[in-house]
C-alpha cells in the first residue's frame, strides 16, 4: 500500500500529527500604493471637469456649433497634457512623501 505513514505513539496522543505546519511566506514589494489614492478629491474633480468638457464638446458638434467646437479643442489641447503631467507629478509625489 502506497501513502502509508508511520508515527510515534506519543506524537499520536498528544495530536502533534493534527497541527498544520507553518510555512514562511515571503512577499517583496519595492512601494507601498494604497488603492484609496485613486480617490482623491483632487484627481476626481479634475476628471470630473475634463469629462464634462468633452461632453460639451460633443454636444457643441451636434448642434453644428463648429467655431466654439474649434475653441475648446484648441484650449483642451493645451490643457490636457499639462494637466496629466500634473497629475502625474501629484501622484508621485503622493506615493514618494
Amino acid at each position: 500500500m502506497r501513502g502509508r505513514e508511520t508515527m510515534s505513539i506519543k506524537s499520536f496522543m498528544s495530536g502533534e500529527y493534527k497541527k498544520p505546519k507553518k510555512r514562511d511566506t515571503k512577499a517583496y514589494s519595492f512601494i507601498f500604493i494604497n488603492p484609496m489614492s485613486f480617490v482623491d478629491p483632487t484627481v476626481c474633480t479634475i476628471a470630473g471637469i475634463v469629462l464634462l468638457i468633452a461632453l460639451l464638446e460633443k454636444f457643441m458638434e451636434r448642434k453644428e456649433y463648429f467655431e466654439g467646437m474649434k475653441f475648446i479643442q484648441s484650449i483642451m489641447d493645451v490643457a490636457l497634457p499639462v494637466g496629466g503631467i500634473a497629475a502625474l507629478v501629484f501622484f508621485l509625489l503622493e506615493v514618494v512623501a
